[in-house]
């Protein structure tokens, strides 16, 4: 629980804690459970009918929010690796890592509460209401994320003169990303809309 403040309230902390815990396991698990979650939101915002029977067709297909969730994190670390390294920081491989919790953290912890609060939405037959809230925080999530990958940069290089350079590469990498991430979902739901209306 404390952690979990931190996250909010306490970035730097947070931080420290994220590469003291983190391991490759750790890791997978992350990936696994937030892009599954990524899927059956998804499923459970935009498709209604034949619950709770069509709940295990939505199980099935969230291994595919798996890869579309590596796509873009897996993105933004390479890129940002890649950045790290033109700009000649020590241990970039290190601080890579660290930035892969500092973005499935925030995402996992989005995902669990829209995955409950669409189960809350279906219950009182108000799931209209789930697009709204999706569009609104999501942005709130991206801010989270940049929000935490900016602190984990300045903290690994404290005595850095470029920290607006850091800055603006966290946030210029993250956007480039997700544009290309957007564009890329786009036809793909696009394909499951078409397939399963």
């Amino acid at each position: 629980m404390k952690f979990l403040g931190d996250l909010i309230n306490n970035p730097t902390a947070a931080v420290e804690t994220m590469e003291k815990q983190r391991n490759i396991w750790k890791t997978i698990v992350l990936f696994v459970g937030t892009g599954m979650l990524l899927m059956t939101n998804f499923f459970l915002s935009h498709f209604t009918g034949g619950y709770p029977r069509v709940i295990s067709f939505i199980f099935l297909l969230a291994v595919l929010g798996i890869i579309l969730e590596l796509g873009f994190v897996m993105g933004f670390i390479i890129d940002h690796y890649i950045f790290l390294k033109l700009t000649k920081t020590e241990n970039a491989g290190d601080l890579s890592k660290t930035l892969t919790w500092c973005f499935l953290m925030p995402l996992l912890i989005y995902q669990v509460g829209l995955f409950l609060l669409n189960l809350l939405l279906i219950s009182i037959n108000r799931i209209e209401w789930i697009g709204y809230i999706y569009d609104t925080f999501k942005w709130l999530l991206y801010i989270w994320v940049i929000g935490l990958s900016i602190v984990a940069v300045l903290r690994h290089q404290p005595q850095s003169e470029h920290k607006t350079r850091d800055i603006l590469g966290v946030i210029g990498i993250f956007a480039l990303n997700w544009a290309i991430w957007t564009t890329l979902n786009v036809k793909f739901f696009q394909f499951l809309f078409v397939s399963f209306t």
